[in-house]
């Protein structure tokens, strides 16, 4: 067990002790779980929200959070004269391009809410802004609504590497898409595709979550799938070896290939058995392969024998025939893989 698993366990056990739950096997999804009943008793309470992004908005208010979206320097310029507050000002001094989000508690509210959010709407940081605020509200969910310091900075998520930023990440990604909600919705749309397909992803999200990036919002469905599929997306790279190396054994610059950097399943019963490794190779003949060498936004769809998909030492993986959606994005091609039962 590597270290940072360790301590990604230890913090799990110690928010699990401090809300009451008991120690034991499944203590992660028993977390999500007891969050994820918390929304939903807020739900019930209330006319039900007719999308996530209402959700949000109407979990900020209860948990006392004001969001302010800043797009451009006239935003941070506009805060700073609204709350004329020095953690305010200190805040925003720190929303650099490293930084996805930043919370503070006003010394002064008045009758305002006493957590301001600030979400980096900037540049990339645009494409998290659904995410960044369910990612505030875990923190105050998970800290007891008590923020230890009067403002925390949210990195980028590149750079998060501290088991509570893990474990808020874990929650976050799983009430942002809270079934109430969004299970409705993708049955619907699951029920006329008949599988998880990438159009069915984009009406999704244009049903659900406009401001939710197509990245989150395709976890959540290949995740809600019943029937087994794999989510990957692959990009150019090295060999872990090759990485301490500037040159192979030839003398020549190791020439980075396509490589498997993120792998989703669906969950449930139907859960596939088959595993794909982070930074294994994707074969040359696979429908992703063309779809990273198309350079075209329409996605390709094809049939392939999961033989063809191999470890370092020449094994396949697993067998079986499996129908493949891939598109490429930029320097990135997403894939969905369907294992046929």
């Amino acid at each position: 067990m590597t270290r940072a698993r360790q301590a990604y366990l230890v913090e799990l056990r110690r928010v699990a002790e401090r809300l009451g739950i008991p120690a034991g096997a499944d203590l992660e999804r028993r977390l999500i779980e007891h969050f994820q009943n918390q929304v939903s008793e807020l739900i019930a309470r209330l006319d039900k929200p007719k999308n996530l992004s209402e959700l949000v908005d109407i979990l900020g208010t209860c948990l006392g959070v004001e969001f302010v979206e800043i797009h451009d320097d006239s935003d941070l310029r506009a805060l700073v004269k609204r709350i004329p507050e020095a953690v305010v000002a200190g805040a925003v001094s720190q929303l650099d391009d490293d930084t996805d989000a930043i919370t503070v508690r006003r010394k002064k509210p008045g009758w305002a809410k006493p957590f301001l959010a600030i979400i980096n709407c900037r540049g990339r940081h645009g494409y998290r802004r659904f995410f960044s605020k369910w990612h505030e509200l875990v923190h105050l969910l998970l800290g007891g609504e008590e923020l230890q310091l009067s403002f925390r900075k949210t990195l980028a998520v590149a750079q998060r590497h501290d088991p509570e930023e893990t474990l808020v990440d874990v929650v976050a990604g799983a009430i942002a898409f809270h079934p109430d909600i969004f299970d409705d919705v993708f049955s619907r749309e699951y029920a006329l595709a008949g599988r998880v397909t990438f159009e069915l992803v984009d009406r999704v999200k244009s049903a659900l979550a406009p401001d939710a990036s197509r990245h989150s919002t395709m976890k959540a469905c290949a995740r809600r799938s019943p029937a087994p599929v794999i989510l990957l997306r692959a990009r150019l790279g090295l060999k872990r070896s090759e990485e301490a190396s500037a040159l192979v054994a030839d003398g020549t610059p190791p020439v980075p290939k396509l490589r498997v950097q993120e792998v989703d399943y669906n969950d449930g019963p139907r859960r596939p058995t088959l595993r794909l490794h982070r930074n294994m190779r994707v074969p040359e003949t696979s429908v992703v392969m063309r779809a990273f060498r198309s350079f075209t936004r329409v996605s390709l769809k094809g049939i392939e024998d999961f033989e063809i998909w191999t470890t370092s030492l020449g094994g396949p993986i697993g067998a079986g025939i499996v129908a493949v959606e891939a598109i490429r994005t930029g320097d990135d091609v997403w894939a969905l893989l369907h294992l046929r039962t």
